[in-house]
């Protein structure tokens, strides 16, 4: 297989369909043929959590407990109920057990509004392999005008619900771009004017955004270097869901690498004042991003340091 520039081979070719699947720690005979009931409140308005885990080469889901407090936090923050965390634990196990390297999603649903209708919640566990990644990243930054960056009594939730995440990638790509870096408009902890006189999510540069705070991905997490620090938006600071590979970057920074480690609220024109850039979640590992609009950014090869120690500090959790 011949792959270009900017192809990144990870994994099998592209997410396949699942070859294991269980339903509340039932594995499905027919893995293609599992389904959820209509009547389920997580099918009809998204009001569920999920989680996806990467399984390591080992065998062994990767920073599983990290997962299962993100997962506990979310549910109990949207009233999801779950089923003992010793069982879902042994369910991903199962999973990764079964398909080997790749990852494992879990849903958790609701069920129907009512007890007494045709669907109780359920959780679903799905092998799925890893898909392909560019080897680097071409951002375009976008205002998340959804995003409540810190405002007082919101909790980041990992939602089943992602069509504003998946709705930003598509808007970058329809740009040319191959995801997009989200910004807040204003910040809840800083108090500052939040109109935006002449910004438009279709203009490419980035000028208009440079003073705006730097969230996070649609579903990754991005940091950079700068002077020998390592740099990340705090989640808890910025309002973010907790990301298990910032975690694990930094654990891996502190420990392995012996660099310091800086997490706080950060304008978009600090990020791309760095020596590089870099975005990373459970499966895409760590990718050097290339640019941020109109930006190209430094490549100083930190990138794959980071994403050996992160490995190294992963099998020893």
């Amino acid at each position: 297989m011949i792959l270009s520039r900017h192809t990144r081979a990870h994994g099998r070719l592209s997410r396949s369909i699942s070859t294991f699947v269980s339903i509340n720690g039932k594995p499905a005979s027919n893995p293609a043929a599992a389904s959820v009931s209509i009547y389920d409140e997580s099918f009809q308005r998204g009001d569920g959590v999920f989680e996806v885990v990467r399984v390591l080469p080992s065998g062994k889901p990767r920073a599983l407990d990290l997962h299962l407090d993100r997962l506990v936090r979310s549910a109990t923050a949207i009233d999801v109920p779950l089923p003992a965390r010793g069982d879902i634990a042994d369910w991903i196990t199962a999973a990764a057990n079964t398909g080997g390297v790749g990852s494992v999603r879990l849903m958790a649903t609701k069920g129907a509004s009512k007890p007494d209708e045709y669907s109780k919640p359920q959780v679903f566990v799905i092998w799925q392999s890893l898909p392909l990644w560019p080897r680097t990243f071409r951002l375009k930054p976008l205002i998340a005008p959804w995003h409540p960056a810190g405002a007082d009594g919101w909790v980041a939730v990992k939602w089943l619900s992602y069509s504003v995440n998946l709705h930003s990638t598509r808007l970058a790509k329809q740009s040319g771009f191959d995801d997009a870096l989200l910004l807040s408009k204003s910040h809840a902890n800083i108090k500052e004017k939040d109109s935006l006189p002449g910004v438009t999510q279709t203009d490419n540069s980035i000028e208009q955004f440079l003073d705006k705070h730097v969230l996070d991905g649609p579903n990754f997490c991005v940091g950079w270097t700068k002077n020998g620090t390592l740099h990340f938006p705090n989640w808890e600071a910025n309002g973010l869901l907790q990301s298990t590979s910032q975690v694990l970057a930094v654990k891996a920074a502190k420990d392995v690498i012996q660099m310091p480690v800086s997490e706080g609220v950060y304008k978009l024109s600090e990020a791309i004042d760095s020596d590089e850039m870099f975005a990373m979640s459970s499966t895409r590992g760590v990718i050097r991003v290339e640019s941020v609009g109109n930006i190209d950014m430094p490549d100083v090869s930190f990138s794959d340091a980071l994403a050996n120690a992160m490995d190294g500090v992963a099998n020893d959790m």
